[in-house]
């Protein structure tokens, strides 16, 4: 249109340089769609992330390397859908103009990646001559997916699971429990106790009531159940979730390092478990599972352990069951105490996700005559705080707070 108005113009004012003008354009639009369609159509790309297998918070960084296969000057380059999930702002990449079989880099980063499972689209390039007259799209590639670990606290030693180490189930007193297998030794009766491992021996030859205590049965498979119910949150739901995946992962993993076999459930939309075995794949094949967890489940966690009530392996003494709780109720508190009842040792790990603000120093902990009633059922309940830190409090020492939540 613009040339055939210059040639209109240049025959109502006889003007030669209008001329000119009008036979440039087009052939400025013939030149660039012959160099766009030549060098377009022979662009190739490859994408890179380091580090490979990222971390919840690392900082990740997205090369595109775009190849000119062709003899013509490339012209310039847009990259889309670079970062795909992982960034959520604009996603895409401007390259200068390639010279003949040539390549050029560029690099897109993310400041702090976030845990998950991400999807990488194929690359999509647009060609444009300088003019921005024509455009090519080239699709490259093959759609990949980019999994973010979590980042899981290194416990060398906890007191919920400090039974682990010693090979011996704990008791709910603090005293060697009385229903193993092997005779230890005599003891004086306390108060409350049960009467029907009295040693009457020893009762008749002291003149004081005597108990036998026996040992507990060798410490077996430990559970780790992660409360994943969608919308339990009073604060931010991703965070809270984030700190209930990191505490539950950095406990199983804790377990498979004392040499444990570890069952992991998420309670999500679908419930999903995965056996691990001590190895040196256990720890990948953790982390995996948990990057892709969320926060989905709309059945209550006290529904589905009424299924892992009536199952065998439930009540058997040698299994320790963990719960990472978002939420707490009675129906929960009371299937908890239940399990409990059967014979497993069982604990629980409370993310209190109270806003921090001027207002929490006056309002007590939520769920506070919950968790004195798991204590009560010898359930220890750990309450972890939006400022706590993981480590710390997992770490021996939290021991005297675990102490006063279990007494």
């Amino acid at each position: 249109m613009l040339a055939a108005g210059t040639y209109l113009a240049a025959r109502t004012l006889g003007t030669w340089e209008l001329y000119l003008i009008a036979c440039a354009l087009p052939a400025l639009v013939l030149i660039a769609w012959l160099l766009v369609l030549s060098a377009g159509r022979r662009l190739t790309a490859t994408r890179s992330v380091w580090p490979v297998q990222p971390s919840a918070g690392d900082h990740v960084r997205v090369t595109v390397e775009v190849a000119n296969t062709s003899f013509a000057p490339g012209p310039q380059i847009t990259a889309k859908g670079v970062r795909g999930d992982l960034e959520a702002d604009v996603d895409e990449l401007q390259l200068e103009s390639l010279p003949p079989r040539s390549t050029r880099k560029a690099t897109a980063e993310v400041s702090s990646a976030r845990r998950g499972v991400y999807s990488l689209p194929p690359l999509r390039l647009e060609s444009d001559d300088p003019l921005g007259l024509v455009r090519t799209v080239t699709i490259t590639g093959a759609r990949t997916s980019l999994t973010v670990y979590p980042r899981l606290p290194h416990l060398d030693s906890c007191p919920l699971l400090g039974h682990l180490e010693g090979g011996r189930l704990p008791s709910g007193n603090g005293r060697t429990a009385l229903g193993g297998s092997e005779l230890r030794g005599v003891r004086p009766h306390c108060p409350g106790e049960p009467l029907n491992h009295v040693d009457w021996k020893a009762t008749a030859r002291t003149g004081a009531l005597m108990l036998r205590e026996l040992e507990d049965p060798a410490v077996g498979d430990v559970s780790v159940v992660i409360d994943g119910t969608a919308g339990a949150a009073r604060g931010h739901v991703d965070e809270g979730f984030e700190r209930a995946v990191q505490a539950g992962g950095s406990l199983a993993d804790y377990a498979l390092r004392a040499g444990r076999t570890v069952e992991l459930a998420v309670h999500e939309s679908a419930w999903r478990e995965l056996t691990l075995s001590p190895g040196p794949d256990s720890g990948r094949r953790l982390r995996e599972l948990l990057a892709a967890a969320a926060p989905t489940a709309t059945v209550p966690l006290a529904t589905q352990l009424r299924q892992a009530a009536a199952d065998d392996r439930a009540g058997t003494p040698t299994r320790t069951w963990v719960f990472v709780l978002r939420l707490l109720d009675r129906a929960l508190v009371r299937s908890l105490a239940a399990l409990r009842r059967r014979g497993s040792p069982v604990c629980a790990l409370l993310i209190d996700e109270t806003p921090i603000d001027g207002s929490r120093a006056t309002t007590s902990m939520p769920g506070a005559d919950l968790v004195l009633a798991l204590s009560a059922a010898d359930v220890p309940c750990l309450v972890i705080g939006p400022g706590d830190d993981l480590e710390t409090i997992l770490s021996p020492a939290a021991t005297p707070r675990v102490r006063a939540l279990s007494s």
